[in-house]
């Protein structure tokens, strides 16, 4: 499910509980633990700047409410959300040869596929198929999930994982 060193690369490195959740969100129900298919994942890396500038198109006060933003005006953006080069060289580092696409125009979302089991494993965590009641759908999900300490500066969230 996310980007993740090998077991042992973990032995004796400090682990931080990342995100957790008190409760499952109302309307699931876990069916079973997650121990077969491969699962794609994604982690969000720290932005080097989490302010940035505003936008003002969401509000309905601007005189541009509601228009797109120019090409110049997302790459502009874009800089705002790019990862620092260190956030970069510690999570190649933690990922060891895992393959891992960047998948957003400012480089701060990777997506990997891995099993399970070891999604568990180096996550410190159980992952669940939960359904939605109403819906039918499934999907994985886990209540709480765990990163190296040395990560947590650079990760903002791994997904799926605590939100639903």
């Amino acid at each position: 499910v996310v980007l993740a060193a090998s077991a042992a690369g973990h032995s004796g490195r400090a682990m931080a509980v990342h995100q957790t959740r008190d409760a499952r969100a109302p309307g699931f129900v876990v069916l079973a633990s997650h121990q077969q298919r491969p699962s794609v994942g994604c982690a969000s890396l720290k932005p080097n700047d989490n302010a940035g500038p505003e936008i003002d198109r969401p509000d309905p006060a601007s005189a541009r409410y509601g228009q797109f933003l120019t090409n110049e005006e997302v790459r502009f953006f874009d800089s705002f959300s790019t990862p620092k080069d260190e956030t970069i060289a510690v999570v190649n580092g933690w990922k060891n040869n895992i393959e891992a696409a960047t998948i957003s125009p400012s480089g701060d979302m990777l997506q990997t596929s891995i099993p399970v089991p070891r999604a568990n494993e180096l996550l410190r965590t159980q992952f669940d198929i939960i359904t939605h009641i109403e819906s039918g759908e499934t999907s994985i999900r886990t209540p709480e999930y765990s990163i190296l300490a040395a990560l947590e500066p650079h990760i903002d969230y791994v997904h799926p994982t605590t939100m639903f």
